[in-house]
């Protein structure tokens, strides 16, 4: 008897939910060696997509332009990108629950949305060949700054890597952290 696949991760995605109570999805991830990593992405992966959809719920205007940026990362399927490095100062990294952590690596094609209390900064590494947008609600610019500090009033700052021929690659969503807010 061969031993069935771990269940996909839109089957993942309805067990973390608890929309699908089957017995044997729940088989088929208790009965795979990777269970634990599998589950731990797949709640991971769920609260970067429940955090994404609370950023698109407060800026609708959002909306549209991430749509196209998840189509062209999609298209840009080349060679492995190196990934940018986010250098977080401590208390933020605290915020994210990886207090011994000091950076968060981007994918590429990742969009990736990190609260950031005021005062604190994100500061960008950026691989060569590899440069920074910022995208407006009216606009979008070139981003020469190697990080932001979140200042009161600043609501979202959407940052995106593109490659020199313009591809985008990742996209960093910052919002501001409310006051009390643990998590990012």
């Amino acid at each position: 008897m061969t031993a069935r696949p771990p269940p996909d991760p839109i089957a993942l995605d309805a067990l973390v939910l608890g929309t699908d109570d089957d017995r044997e999805t729940w088989g088929d991830l208790l009965a795979s060696p990777r269970a634990a990593d599998l589950w731990h992405a797949a709640v991971e992966r769920r609260r970067g997509l429940d955090d994404f959809a609370a950023v698109l719920t407060a800026y609708p205007w959002l909306a549209g332009p991430s749509i196209v940026l998840r189509r062209a990362m999609r298209r840009a399927r080349g060679p492995a990108w190196p990934g940018a490095i986010l250098d977080l100062s401590s208390p933020l990294t605290a915020s994210l629950g990886a207090p011994e952590a000091s950076s968060v690596a981007l994918s590429q094609g990742e969009t990736r949305v990190l609260a950031v209390a005021h005062g604190n900064s994100v500061r960008i590494e950026l691989p060569a060949g590899t440069q920074l947008r910022r995208l407006t609600e009216q606009d979008e610019e070139p981003f020469n700054a190697p990080g932001w500090t979140m200042d009161p009033g600043d609501g979202v700052v959407v940052l995106v890597a593109v490659r020199a021929d313009g591809t985008p690659v990742a996209t960093l969503v910052l919002t501001e952290k409310a006051v009390g807010e643990n998590g990012g």
